[in-house]
């Protein structure tokens, strides 16, 4: 497994050492890693209609009240500082980041004041398995019982799990939210009503309609920038209405970023290796140091199965 493996990589067992993959590096140990800004933050979605959540000022001050160097640290990510991650671009090259651009959106919501009116009892939901949402839940938790909000934490597994995200039947859910492209509108355009990619609705009258995002989240003034973000042609002045558009979303707060997803990994005698903006790795110029001994390596595990087979 990754662990003796690392473990074998440290001690120079080149037999029991091979590339492997870590999905929570701690920095624990004193190796070098490679790390790669990923397409993705988690969130915390708010259902609106809840009436702890109700208030844009109130949520505000929950997403203030939390320590988002301290949950990225415990997860191995990178403390958000917006909506949109890293890995997405200002426009068409990677040299330009859409988040360096941006800057540090939620550095203007720091009070926690518009929590000292509010109490009550929440229920957060994760998806069983993911560690590093349960971690981050249970640290908001803490932050938050400090202002009298008590969470409840409720695992579902992955079918359950996507239903109550689509239907929004939660009070409040922590996810990825993925950026489809390196393009900021992916990510942004979930959250509009015309561009979300929900099922339209049918009323009683069988006329169809715009399903809001499953927060309950409605801004004209949003919806009406991503409009304009569609149709510019001018790549500068889009990603301008992009960002206009990330603003009034954080603002809104109807998911609060807590970590920008990050790709952790060590390799050992290779060089080349590349990951893509999702994770991938990508092994085309990838070039290993005396290879002809995991060749060798390779042909005496065959022979030792053959042999075990034969028997």
């Amino acid at each position: 497994d990754a662990e003796n493996a690392f473990n074998a990589t440290k001690s120079g067992d080149a037999e029991n050492s091979f590339l492997f993959y870590l999905g929570n590096f701690s920095g624990e140990n004193n190796y070098k890693t490679k790390n790669q800004d990923l397409l993705a933050t988690t969130v915390v979605y708010l259902n609106t209609t809840n009436k702890v959540f109700s208030k844009r000022a109130v949520r505000q001050g929950l997403s203030a009240a939390l320590d988002r160097t301290a949950i990225a640290e415990a997860v191995g990510g990178k403390a958000a500082t917006a909506l949109v991650p890293y890995g997405v671009f200002e426009t068409t090259k990677a040299s330009k980041s859409f988040r360096k651009v941006g800057g540090n959106i939620l550095s203007y919501y720091s009070s926690t004041e518009p929590l000292n009116s509010v109490s009550g009892t929440v229920t957060v939901t994760v998806l069983k398995g993911k560690k590093e949402h349960l971690t981050a839940a249970n640290m908001l938790a803490e932050a938050w019982k400090q202002y009298g909000i008590t969470v409840e934490l409720r695992e579902l597994e992955y079918d359950k799990y996507c239903a109550v995200m689509q239907l929004g039947s939660y009070e409040a859910c922590i996810a990825d939210l993925h950026a489809y492209s390196t393009d900021a509108f992916s990510i942004l355009a979930q959250f509009s009503t015309k561009y979300n990619g929900r099922a339209l609705k049918q009323n009683e009258n069988y006329e169809y309609g715009f399903a809001s995002h499953a927060t309950g989240l409605k801004d004209d003034e949003f919806d009406a920038l991503m409009e304009q973000a569609f149709a510019e042609t001018n790549l500068k002045q889009r990603a301008k209405l992009l960002h206009q558009a990330e603003d009034l979303l954080v603002d809104d707060m109807v998911a609060i970023p807590l970590y920008f997803n990050v790709d952790s990994y060590v390799t050992t005698e290779m060089s080349g290796l590349k990951t893509s903006w999702y994770g991938f790795k990508v092994f085309n110029k990838v070039k290993v140091s005396d290879y002809k001994k995991y060749i060798e390596m390779e042909e005496k595990a065959l022979e030792e199965q053959l042999e075990n087979e034969s028997k």
